[in-house]
């Protein structure tokens, strides 16, 4: 009884203790935010420019994929779930292991959970977008052979605005054309581009967009050879698609063998495997290092996967 109350106790005091350091260190961030701005609007327009290439590169990124996807949350709303997850981690792991570890294990695996579902949903995206991208190309090109002035902003807004963008990519393309339009440097509007579809195609879309925007000179024929060279690795690009597939089933494998574990024991003599498992400590940390040694797995899947993108 008296472990009880002092682990709850325990569990409470923490609890509030981050509570407090986390208000403490959005009130501090916030200061200081506010701070910053008052001192870019003293320095005009040189020092707002020099503040927005501080910015988190990350941070950004993140921010574009997710409105890319379609995303009805925010970077801001990601991170505030990570927190209260890793919150929620914490009393539940005082209240199934009694240990540190087993708080901090929990801890990381709900708190990551957000990030690891994002990240799965990227590579998803990543994939539709990739197989979707040389009918895209092909819009765009026949929009440039068309017009003309050869304007390639022009070509953009046209493409973008009659929707004949394919579905999967109509986000993208209308963030960057909107970025365009809006008098953005298209160094940085290209690079907002390239890091939401990830990918070489798009990399090399990119620098012929550049190219024609810096320079001002005719881009067709580089459209017609990138065309031309992702119909030509079309098949690759297939066989590296069912590959990515292949690494995601096998994410899945160790739940399915814990789970075909869980039953066969639970078939055998379930009293005894219900005692073992759910209520001996030892059996919970079991099942605690399984889902660990899974979630490895499953952030080793995804590193392998980002990596073949």
């Amino acid at each position: 009884m008296i472990r009880s109350l002092v682990l709850v106790g325990g569990i409470l005091f923490l609890f509030l203790a981050c509570f407090f350091a986390i208000r403490l260190l959005a009130g501090w961030y916030w200061g200081r935010l506010v701070l910053r701005r008052r001192l870019e609007k003293r320095k005009g327009p040189a020092g707002r420019f020099a503040a927005v290439r501080r910015e988190s590169k990350l941070l950004r990124d993140y921010e574009l994929q997710l409105q890319a996807m379609g995303a009805v949350f925010t970077v801001r709303a990601l991170a505030a779930a990570c927190a209260m997850l890793a919150l929620i981690g914490i009393v539940i792991g005082g209240v199934l292991f009694y240990s540190l570890q087993g708080m901090l294990v929990t801890a990381v695996l709900l708190s990551c959970s957000p990030l690891l579902y994002y990240q799965s949903k990227l590579i998803a995206f990543r994939m539709r977008t990739r197989l979707a991208f040389l009918p895209a190309v092909e819009v765009i090109y026949q929009y440039y052979v068309l017009s003309p002035s050869g304007n390639m902003r022009a070509v953009l807004a046209e493409a973008a605005a009659e929707q004949h963008l394919p579905p999967e990519l109509a986000a993208a393309f209308e963030m960057l054309e909107r970025r365009l339009s809006l008098g953005s440097d298209p160094d940085e509007a290209l690079q907002a581009f390239q890091s939401v579809l990830g990918h070489l195609w798009a990399r090399s879309f990119a620098g012929i967009v550049r190219i024609s925007l810096l320079e001002g000179v005719p881009v067709e024929e580089g459209l017609k050879e990138l065309i031309g060279d992702m119909r030509r690795a079309q098949q690759a690009d297939r066989r590296e698609r069912n590959r990515l597939l292949e690494i995601r089933v096998a994410n899945f494998a160790p739940v399915f063998f814990l789970a075909v574990f869980l039953f066969i024991n639970f078939k055998v003599d379930a009293e005894k495997a219900y005692l073992y498992y759910l209520l001996d400590p030892e059996g919970r940390s079991m099942l605690l290092d399984a889902c660990a040694l899974i979630f490895l797995s499953f952030l080793g899947g995804l590193y392998l996967s980002m990596k073949r993108m």
